[in-house]
């Protein structure tokens, strides 16, 4: 009988249990490092010893670098973003409680390190179609569910006849993009009644109009 074939999965599908086991161990443990250092800051030798391997053990996961790893981590964070917003989407019952849902997540669910993880891929990744792929769904993935949300409340007489569902969810991404990236705001992020109260004027803003919300909670 011949030796067992090595399968290397960098999404872990396929693996073998153990396997499986120790890539999301090393998906989770880079994904903190990469958050606190940035993609430079990093080396294959901290990533190892960090889930306890030697670096040819990790090489073993992601046999062709820390370039490899750093992406399966970005496709971790996007998942986790997408799932989060599929959440906050079938949290909410009607059109503004399911906008007031995605903007808390945006607030209080992503990491404020993403902008800075997602500044690496065109800094640091050699590869432009893995660069082009990974920037594509960044933005994709919000866009279309935002949009979704937008088109079944156009469909349910939710928003005036003849706006776009594609330009309101254009709004209303750019709103939430420019909150969840202002770092000098991260401690409002952090405090979960602010938050809520930002969400609530963001969305009576976009249903409102500026004149008709009375206060923002806090100071920008």
């Amino acid at each position: 009988m011949g030796r067992p074939k090595k399968v290397v999965m960098v999404g872990g599908e396929g693996c073998a249990p153990a396997d499986f086991e120790t890539h999301t161990r090393i998906i989770e443990a880079a994904k903190e490092l990469f958050k606190a250092r940035g993609f430079k800051g990093v080396s294959m030798k901290d990533l190892a010893e960090a889930v306890s391997l030697t670096p040819a053990a990790l090489y073993y996961y992601f046999p062709e670098g820390k370039e490899t790893l750093f992406l399966a981590v970005l496709t971790n964070l996007l998942d986790e973003r997408a799932q989060g917003i599929a959440r906050a989407i079938s949290s909410g019952t009607d059109l503004r409680s399911k906008l007031y849902q995605i903007t808390l997540f945006s607030l209080t669910g992503i990491s404020d390190a993403f902008p800075i993880l997602m500044r690496d891929i065109l800094a640091q990744i050699k590869d432009e179609q893995k660069q082009k792929e990974t920037w594509t769904r960044f933005g994709g993935d919000y866009m279309a569910a935002v949009t979704r949300v937008f088109d079944e409340a156009a469909t349910a007489g939710e928003i005036a006849p003849g706006l776009s569902p594609a330009l309101l969810a254009t709004l209303f991404i750019g709103m939430n993009f420019s909150l969840g990236h202002n770092h000098h705001n991260q401690a409002i992020f952090n405090n979960r009644a602010e938050a809520e109260s930002l969400a609530e004027t963001v969305v009576s803003i976009l249903f409102n109009g500026i004149r008709e919300v009375q206060a923002a909670p806090a100071q920008f």
